[in-house]
């Protein structure tokens, strides 16, 4: 756009992009592609299948379960860059039993980080601080050490809460958001079957996803969102799920 090194010729919304050189760029010789086509696509298994057939030649942001067999695919090389992206579960204080503060407390002890990094995202991701007022990044100089639990003490929270066997609520992720997203809920669903908790899982689309979290109409979301590699005091400026009111949690 203007001095920059493609111009926009073509943007058809929801599907593709296309970018042609830009004659006038003031760098001689650049750039070196005469276009670059930018498609959409909503499902990252279908992505994965377009690069290993050829019919991509870069895709971005895929499901963490694809890097390792990625990585020795030949042909195909794998850049991995830190992006900050603060993986979290959001509790909806306005839907019961949500809106008791035992019941949360419960509910973050019962995730199991290390199986959330192993299982849900291969092993691709870094545990943080699991206290909300230290949602931070491991790049930030100010990174705590992560608070540590132990199931006698979520068994006595679930007890302190008055909630038994047979406490049910729904679960809500996107696969197409973010690629991991199911996978990380099916971790937390079968840590919570552990301790008489079923979790419903509801996996829809993006757009119903935003309207959900945005719209005060879900109980618990996977939920992730970026910008955590910089100043820990941009994630409450910038993402509205951690404002300081009105935030997704209702607090």
């Amino acid at each position: 756009m203007g001095t920059r090194p493609f111009k926009l010729q073509e943007w058809r919304p929801g599907d593709q992009a296309l970018f042609v050189r830009n004659e006038a760029y003031f760098k001689s010789g650049l750039p070196m592609l005469d276009e670059v086509q930018v498609q959409v696509m909503g499902d990252a298994a279908s992505m994965v299948i377009t690069l290993e057939s050829g019919a991509q030649d870069v895709i971005y942001d895929f499901a963490f379960q694809d890097v390792a067999r990625l990585k020795t695919t030949p042909g195909i090389r794998v850049d991995q860059v830190w992006g900050g992206i603060v993986n979290d579960t959001l509790m909806n204080t306005r839907q019961k039993p949500f809106d008791q503060k035992l019941v949360r407390q419960a509910l973050a002890h019962a995730v199991n980080r290390e199986r959330q990094i192993n299982i849900g995202m291969a092993e691709l991701a870094s545990r943080g601080a699991n206290r909300s007022r230290r949602i931070r990044s491991p790049t930030t100089p100010t990174w705590p050490p992560a608070a540590s639990t132990t199931s006698r003490r979520l068994a006595r929270l679930f007890q302190q809460a008055g909630l038994g066997s047979g406490f049910e609520f729904e679960l809500l992720a996107s696969t197409p958001t973010r690629a991991e997203d199911l996978a990380r809920a099916q971790v937390f669903q079968s840590d919570l079957a552990q301790v008489g908790v079923s979790a419903r899982i509801q996996d829809v689309e993006s757009a119903d996803y935003r309207e959900r979290t945005w719209g005060d109409k879900y109980q618990v979301a996977i939920h992730g969102f970026g910008r955590a590699n910089r100043d820990p005091d941009t994630l409450f400026r910038v993402a509205r799920a951690w404002w300081p009111q009105n935030n997704f949690a209702r607090l």
